[in-house]
């Protein structure tokens, strides 16, 4: 994350990075969903992307408690609630926040 910043500052552009959390039973269950798996050809099998995601769990660091201190623009979104409008409607608002300042 430290390098793809470090390009964007280099344009003197900045970044934001977005983390999405959900809790797993929601994840699972939008795993299975009508459009996920017509959009994502390799959601299609389900048990090896049930299993995907479970194993992965067991050696990935997701959604760590504080936000890593070298990222300048760090958001994070619980979305277990939200649809994906509601999620892009915050991080739009993030990104005309940062850029008024």
């Amino acid at each position: 994350m430290r390098q793809i910043q470090d390009v964007f500052h280099s344009f003197n552009r900045e970044v934001l990075f977005v983390e999405l959390e959900t809790d797993l039973t929601e994840r699972l269950r939008r795993n299975r969903t009508e459009h996920r798996l017509q959009c994502k050809p390799l959601k299609r099998d389900l048990e090896w992307s049930e299993n995907d995601i479970l194993s992965t769990m067991t050696f990935a660091q997701f959604n760590p408690e504080k936000s890593p201190e070298f990222l300048k623009y760090y958001y994070k979104i619980n979305n277990t609630e939200l649809s994906a409008r509601e999620s892009a409607q915050f991080i739009l608002q993030k990104l005309n926040d940062i850029e008024k300042m």
